[in-house]
């Protein structure tokens, strides 16, 4: 079973795990939520238009972040963590290439 994030066997607490958290949870989880909202700002531009398309994909990134800082303190280890940052992050930026791209030529 994992251990707690602030203490190890040693009883020390583990700084670095717990500011690699914190970064995951503030700038990780900024990342992922603004990846995600602009490749659904992306999609939705063409159905409702780009103002309203923002305003709709905006709304729920608050929610997504909240959910994404929570979960990185909640999962066993931290490159667990990092690992679904990451691979939420990669998936948003996917979405917006392959978005992006439908209306070049």
């Amino acid at each position: 079973m994992a251990e707690p994030v602030a203490q190890r066997k040693t009883g020390r607490p583990a700084v670095p795990a717990l500011v690699a958290r914190i970064t995951a949870a503030t700038g990780g989880a900024w990342a992922a939520s603004y990846a995600v909202t602009a490749a659904a700002a992306l999609l939705l531009a063409d159905p409702i238009g780009r103002p309203d398309a923002v305003l709709v994909a905006t709304l729920p990134a608050f929610l997504l972040h909240t959910v994404l800082a929570v979960r990185v303190f909640a999962v066993a280890t931290t490159a667990r963590a990092w690992a679904e940052i990451a691979a939420i992050t990669a998936a948003g930026a996917l979405i917006m290439v392959l978005a992006g791209s439908e209306g070049t030529p």
